[in-house]
């Protein structure tokens, strides 16, 4: 018998963002296994809307007598994703301009599911017209992948995407017009360093293991 949770959906309104500031998320749901086996855990489906834009969810679960894990998705307008979770935390944020309702159904069960995190960038943090530098990232919780996406596919040439190491060291570069078909493997990789141009509007969209 898998364990029951003391909650299995939730909702919340969300305040329009204006895409400068950083995002402010807001609790969706708080559940704990409430069953027999309480101690172990099982899996979850865990569904995620929207009714109107986009949103940001972070995911905090634990299992067993793990300390537990945490992740971070960006949705489109809906997404699914299975955890193994005795108890759980899902936070929500806006991505879009104008107020909306987030909400989340938690079923028992597992499903083969794939899901993205998003990074945002532009020169001089945000204020365009800034001038070239390079944006540091870090590599989000369960990435596998990256892919450098620009506002202006003609100036790709001028992006550059290189992948550093736990030791500081520079282990793969690639230019934005030059990026391995599918995305640039994380591997060991610590953080991301884009490299830009003057007026520079990117994204990093990075496919996740979960």
């Amino acid at each position: 018998m898998s364990d029951e949770l003391s909650r299995r959906s939730g909702r919340a309104e969300l305040a329009a963002w204006n895409g400068t500031d950083p995002v402010t998320y807001s609790d969706l749901l708080e559940a704990q296994a409430c069953g027999a086996r309480r101690s172990h855990g099982a899996w979850r489906v865990v569904e995620l809307f929207g009714d109107a834009g986009p949103f940001e969810a972070h995911l905090r679960w634990t299992a067993g007598d793990g300390a537990g894990q945490q992740v971070a998705v960006t949705v489109s307008r809906n997404t699914r994703l299975s955890v193994f979770a005795r108890d759980l935390v899902i936070e929500a944020a806006n991505l879009y301009g104008s107020i909306q309702n987030v909400g989340c159904m938690v079923s028992d069960g597992y499903a083969a599911t794939a899901n993205t995190f998003e990074q945002r960038g532009s020169d001089a943090g945000g204020l365009i017209g800034g001038g070239a530098g390079v944006a540091t990232f870090e590599v989000p919780a369960f990435g596998r992948v990256v892919h450098l996406e620009v506002q202006d596919p003609l100036t790709l040439g001028n992006y550059s995407l290189a992948v550093v190491d736990g030791l500081g060291v520079t282990r793969a570069k690639w230019a934005g017009n030059d990026q391995p078909e599918g995305g640039m493997p994380l591997g060991g990789a610590l953080r991301l360093e884009v490299s830009y141009p003057a007026g520079a509007v990117f994204r990093l969209v990075h496919a996740l293991n979960l």
